[in-house]
């Protein structure tokens, strides 16, 4: 966050100065002999030509360390939501050891597994992480839809169902990891 407010504040004292340079050299050369305030007209547009694509740049490299920052947020955000669906997927893992064989439907949490929160913002998720993210998270809510439609199955339903959700939410995790341990640019 820090590198995109020095890099703005610079962006905006460049052109403060561009502008200023080139009124005084405009201003300057009033007085002076019609090839100096040419002269002085072509340097102040040049200066100013110069400052507003310096700026410009500056901005631009703020604006993107500061979505570099809004995707490591938005990754660890997704990841501590993750970790509390694994820890929900083992309980419910370790109901389903605890009934055994492939019998009859085991009584699993009423609600089965909680959907995260963040599937709401698939944009965000897609803008700032990239489709591939996207894409793996959009298998885990497909998993997690099958899962808690299988809630009145057999065990070895419930188990193979469960089993793909561990699977894709562990490569959920590693997709995001990337994200969420990565420095500012």
């Amino acid at each position: 966050m820090r590198l995109f407010w020095i890099a703005w504040g610079l962006a905006l004292l460049l052109l403060a100065g561009v502008v200023g340079g080139g009124s005084w050299l405009i201003s300057a050369a009033s007085d002076s002999a019609l090839a100096f305030r040419i002269g002085s007209w072509v340097a102040a547009v040049l200066l100013l030509a110069v400052g507003f694509v310096g700026a410009f740049r500056l901005a631009l490299l703020g604006t993107i360390a500061l979505k570099h920052l809004l995707a490591r947020n938005l990754a660890i955000v997704i990841a501590l939501e993750l970790e509390e669906l694994r820890a929900a997927a083992h309980q419910q893992a370790a109901l389903l050891s605890a009934a055994g064989g492939a019998g009859p439907a085991v009584q699993l949490a009423p609600s089965g597994l909680k959907v995260p929160r963040f599937f709401g913002e698939r944009s965000e998720v897609r803008e700032l992480l990239g489709p591939a993210t996207e894409r793996m998270l959009e298998d885990l809510l497909d998993s997690l839809r099958h899962f808690n439609a299988a809630a009145g199955s057999d065990t070895a339903t419930l188990r193979h169902e469960l089993d793909l959700v561990l699977y894709r939410l562990e490569s959920a995790l590693r997709a995001l990891a990337p994200f969420s341990r990565a420095s500012m640019p």
